[in-house]
């Protein structure tokens, strides 16, 4: 058993739902349950107990469960030890957030697996609201960002780390809250909610833009300041808004917003890594890590043969898939 199967069996003993538990590792629910199975099929017992309602520990599953997080801290604690003796202990990191990436579970779990492994480093995290220039780039170490800058500094390295497929977010009593599947061929006549409309390198702009060429202008586009804004319109009806499925997160559960999926692949919403290229070793360290925990989901994809004929059949060979493939 390796520790990243161990610490997926915690994950699950904590949360009790796939779903849940695949969405915070950001892996398939399929291939989870098979790293599970794996699991039980090593230490010949069971550890979960799954019906149709629930899932629960097993007395062998509640046994390891409290062994589990003491051995996933030890572990990182001995990797914390080894990096601190090569001289990468504290320090100070700066970070800005979209808003809507600070919702995103998987970015959350990043920043806190890597705070538990550095506990010395100095964090600032700073969640913006508002639209994100290029100029913010330089005033900090890294940030998270959905928009693709074309004309970047020398000093500032980029890195891709996802694409998502997008979704509609629908006020209640829409016509289309009973469907499925979305395609933005569909939404003539409709009112589209653009936040940061003016952000023509940001993913609301683009897919505004590509939501009027399919619906072949027959869309009204109302541009907004910032996200919350289109949120707050959308439980007005006044509109209907089009965003990474994580935008969820944000909704109050007394507005009844619906949210559909949206067919078109073209329609997507982008993760950026920036880093500033201040000779921060703390920054470079997150950066590499971040590389490879992504690196890793990508190796779980192609040893997986039913992802791998998705991926294929999608025609591309890179993280911008991933999402299609139900990650």
């Amino acid at each position: 058993m390796t520790s990243e199967r161990l610490y997926e069996f915690w994950v699950l003993s904590k949360t009790l739902n796939y779903n849940k538990a695949a969405e915070q590792l950001f892996l398939n629910q399929s291939l989870l349950s098979k790293h599970i199975a794996a699991m039980e099929k090593e230490l010949n017992t069971a550890l979960f107990l799954r019906t149709s309602h629930k899932v629960t520990l097993t007395e062998a599953g509640q046994m390891l469960a409290r062994q589990a997080e003491e051995i996933i801290s030890r572990c990182d604690q001995a990797e914390r030890l080894t990096r601190q003796s090569s001289g990468l202990s504290g320090g100070k990191l700066r970070i800005a957030c979209g808003i809507e990436l600070s919702y995103a579970s998987h970015i959350r779990l990043f920043v806190q697996r890597f705070m538990s492994r550095y506990p010395d480093t100095e964090l600032t995290f700073d969640v913006l609201p508002g639209s994100i220039p290029e100029e913010i780039l330089a005033n900090y170490d890294l940030v998270f960002s959905p928009c693709a800058y074309y004309h970047l500094p020398s000093e500032i390295t980029a890195t891709f780390i996802l694409s998502h497929g997008t979704y509609i977010y629908l006020p209640p009593g829409h016509s289309m809250v009973s469907r499925s599947m979305i395609s933005l061929s569909q939404l003539g006549n409709e009112t589209l909610i653009v936040p940061h409309a003016g952000e023509l390198f940001g993913p609301y702009a683009k897919n505004a833009q590509l939501a009027e060429r399919y619906a072949k202008g027959k869309i009204t586009l109302l541009p907004v300041p910032n996200l919350s804004s289109a949120l707050f319109l959308v439980s007005c009806g006044q509109g209907i808004l089009i965003g990474p499925r994580y935008v969820r997160n944000m909704i109050l559960s007394d507005t009844q917003t619906i949210t559909v999926n949206i067919l078109d692949q073209a329609c997507r919403f982008d993760e950026y890594l920036y880093r500033c290229n201040t000779e921060n070793e703390m920054a470079e360290l997150f950066e590499k890590e971040l590389k490879e925990e992504y690196q890793t989901v990508w190796r779980q994809v192609m040893c997986h043969p039913s992802l791998q004929l998705k991926l294929l059949m999608l025609g591309k060979h890179d993280f911008q898939s991933l999402d299609r493939l139900s990650f």
